[in-house]
């Protein structure tokens, strides 16, 4: 992945709380993913106009600490995101 890459969420594909729980989820396919809170805010912030480097700018101006760890989960998490479907680089 590269960080110029703009990630865009794929059609059908929902955030939901239930239980407690953070839930991606697609209701045609039934994929779920269990997120946390960190996840949930990369997952809103792929909106198709923002770069990977600006999702990781946005976290590490709220999380200025987590810094270091915030590259690595973002790249991850994305990662994951589009080998599940739920997203797409465009």
């Amino acid at each position: 992945m590269n960080i110029t890459q703009i990630p865009k969420k794929q059609p059908d594909y929902y955030l939901e709380v239930m239980d407690g729980e953070i839930l991606l989820f697609h209701l045609s396919r039934r994929n779920i993913l269990y997120c946390n809170q960190t996840a949930s805010i990369i997952w809103q912030l792929c909106d198709g106009k923002r770069t990977v480097q600006d999702i990781i700018t946005v976290l590490s101006n709220t999380y200025p600490e987590s810094t270091d760890s915030i590259i690595e989960q973002t790249k991850s998490l994305l990662e994951q995101f589009q080998k599940q479907g739920a997203i797409q680089f465009v």
